[in-house]
């Protein structure tokens, strides 16, 4: 390019008044295929004949390359070869569609159509360097290549408004086009390393080319750098780097007047922010992205507006506001076109809605959706796959598909480990759910270092002094409980109730369940009267929650029964258990053990308080019902026989 502007400036005053045409179109052409998609239509015969737009790529390659990183990749291979050409006839409906417009039906300005070229050509930028990357992929690329090309051929904002657009013009001075068009071709490079999965590589790169383009006064590049760096800090799971970066964005996208990045920035600074714990900051930022998305009429941000509040609506746990909008935030995606990747966020989204709210069959229907959705677009090893892994898995456990949710857990795991980044943060929902579900197979000793494991990533990557963090410890000290150690367990649990009850108020059912977890392990201390209290509390919490699983309130309603029964108080005890007991006879999705456990509980106070022995006997037998073809409840059925034995029944 230096050498094509010296050879310009010794030309004739006619010449040079040609010469900014003349850098633009040369540019375009090195930047990819989007001068060639300009030039050709300035110059042919028919300027808006149909067609796919360019892109050069060599498909043997890319074919011979995923199979060498991985031998059974052939079908990654051709899905992402089919999306690359899936982006070129989009591309060509769209140029020809703006050319229409613009030079023959005249309802759009040469302005505007130069705008949707510039949009094409930085769409068309992205993809030629995400190619080359296909040619030389990274294991990672390999795994999530289908959302890297969908992510890179994002064309919707080519169609917006000229105020959309306006981030795309290019400076008028000759220098500062010719630079406008040097760090375009960079920060095209750096999108392609982020994609490859080198996300510190691109991080680095972004943030050199966002110091560059504001030296250069292009806020628009510089802002557009920055975001790329956050997306990069948060592909490593590096929140807090990530937040900092993107409100730096923020600041250069303010500069450059470009509110449709304003928007997005917005968005990801709130999903972030609830990465970090800190709900209400999210919740304004979503706020902040709502006024300027309808202010501006930018429908295609609409939908993730509505998933991001939907999301708001779960973390406060308004079950009742977060499905229609979540709802809604899908069907809309889904009818734009929108890319496989938050089709299955939203999916998850929605599933976890439902399974919170008690409604099991559409959470499993949502969830698996979506897994299935992600393993087919996105392939087997995605990230996007770990919440609906999660999620089912959790379901699996609850239902006491013990089998089926470590099968679910270790898949999730393994994902999670090869995209964990530095801080690890997505070892901890995987180290997590499958402590738990070791845990409830009676293998704690295995447990406890996942947890540590999980604790440990938390701390890093968030601090101690979250919510999150206090449900990691409850856990810890739930399982340690399970294994006799009820010291350790007590402090553990302490610790989690004082920092819920800080962060998230007297009314959390995050709190609820802490205090479940505390009860449980005072009761093994023989401390049944603090016990009762800190079930008492969590039963209250369930109590006043419009939106809590009224299935839930079997947890408190159980622990203060058998605390009452341990006490030496069966007639106390008796109404409480007889609660438990209703709270799982009509739930068929929860696990069997646990309405074992209430007619256990319910049937030795009745014993104990001389009541109704005949009632007592029936409830041993049903156990033996309620436990057939179960995995776990062993030793409550041993019980019940024995019982069942001492008053001379079979």
């Amino acid at each position: 390019m230096p050498a094509l502007l010296d050879v310009l400036d010794d030309r004739s005053r006619t010449r040079r008044r040609r010469r900014g045409a003349l850098i633009a179109a040369a540019a375009l052409v090195a930047a990819g295929t989007g001068g060639a998609v300009a030039l050709s239509a300035a110059r042919s015969p028919q300027p808006c004949a149909p067609g796919p737009a360019p892109l050069a790529y060599d498909a043997t390659a890319i074919r011979l390359a995923f199979i060498a990183m991985r031998p059974d990749a052939a079908a990654e291979a051709s899905r992402a070869l089919a999306a690359l050409e899936a982006w070129r006839v989009r591309a060509g409906e769209l140029r020809t569609t703006a050319c229409r417009a613009a030079r023959i039906d005249a309802t759009e300005s040469s302005e505007l159509f130069d705008l949707r070229m510039a949009c094409v050509a930085r769409s068309s930028a992205r993809m030629t360097a995400l190619a080359g990357e296909l040619a030389k992929p990274t294991r990672e690329l390999v795994d999530t290549a289908q959302a890297a090309i969908a992510s890179a051929a994002d064309l919707s904002v080519c169609s917006s408004s000229r105020e959309a657009l306006t981030s795309l013009r290019e400076p008028v001075e000759p220098a500062a086009r010719v630079r406008y068009h040097e760090l375009r071709r960079e920060l095209a490079s750096a999108q392609g390393s982020r994609a490859a999965g080198r996300y510190t590589d691109a991080a680095r790169a972004a943030d050199a080319i966002a110091r560059a383009a504001a030296a250069a006064g292009l806020h628009a590049i510089e802002a557009e750098a920055l975001q790329l760096a956050g997306e990069s800090h948060d592909s490593e799971r590096a929140s807090r780097a990530a937040q900092e970066t993107w409100v730096r964005a923020l600041v250069a996208a303010e500069a450059a007047g470009d509110e449709r990045l304003r928007a997005a920035l917005y968005l990801e600074l709130a999903s972030v922010e609830n990465k970090l714990d800190r709900r209400a900051d999210a919740e304004r930022w979503i706020a902040q992205a709502r006024a300027l998305v309808d202010r501006l009429q930018l429908a295609d941000l609409a939908p993730s507006i509505d998933y991001h509040e939907g999301l708001a609506a779960l973390w406060r746990d308004d079950y009742a506001a977060a499905v229609p909008l979540l709802t809604k935030a899908l069907e809309a995606h889904e009818r734009s076109g929108g890319d496989a990747a938050l089709t299955v966020r939203m999916l998850e989204a929605l599933g976890l809605v439902e399974w919170k709210r008690g409604n099991t069959p559409a959470a499993e229907q949502a969830l698996t959706r979506a897994l299935d959705l992600g393993t087919r677009v996105l392939g087997e090893r995605h990230p996007a796959l770990l919440q609906p892994l999660f999620v089912l898995a959790s379901i699996a456990l609850v239902a006491g598909k013990l089998d089926q949710a470590e099968a679910l857990a270790r898949r999730h795991l393994a994902i999670a480990e090869q995209h964990a980044g530095p801080e690890g943060t997505l070892l901890v929902h995987g180290a997590t759910l499958l402590a738990v579900t070791l845990g409830e197979s009676g293998r704690g000793e295995e447990a406890i270092p996942l947890l540590d494991r999980a604790l440990a990533s938390f701390a890093l990557a968030v601090g101690e002094d979250r919510a999150q963090y206090a449900t990691l410890l409850s856990l810890h000290g739930h399982v340690l409980t399970d294994l006799g150690r009820f010291e350790p367990a007590l402090v553990d649990e302490a610790r989690a109730v004082a920092i819920i009850r800080k962060q998230l108020g007297p009314d959390a059912l995050d709190l609820a369940t802490a205090l479940e977890a505390e009860g449980r392990t005072l009761q093994g201390l023989r401390r049944h009267d603090d016990a009762i209290a800190a079930y008492a509390e969590a039963g209250a919490i369930r109590d006043r929650s419009k939106d809590d699983d009224p299935g839930q309130r079997y947890y408190p309603a159980l622990g203060i029964g058998l605390n009452e029964l341990d006490a030496g108080r069966p007639e106390r005890a008796i109404p409480h258990l007889e609660r438990a007991v209703s709270f799982r006879v009509e739930r068929t999705d929860q696990d069997p053990v646990e309405l074992a456990d209430a007619k256990l509980g319910l049937a030795r106070a009745l014993l104990a308080a001389k009541r109704d022995r005949a009632r007592a006997t029936r409830l041993l037998r049903e156990i033996r019902t309620d436990l057939a073809g179960a995995e776990t409840g062993q030793d409550t059925l041993a019980t019940a026989d024995q019982l069942l034995a001492e008053l001379g029944g079979p």
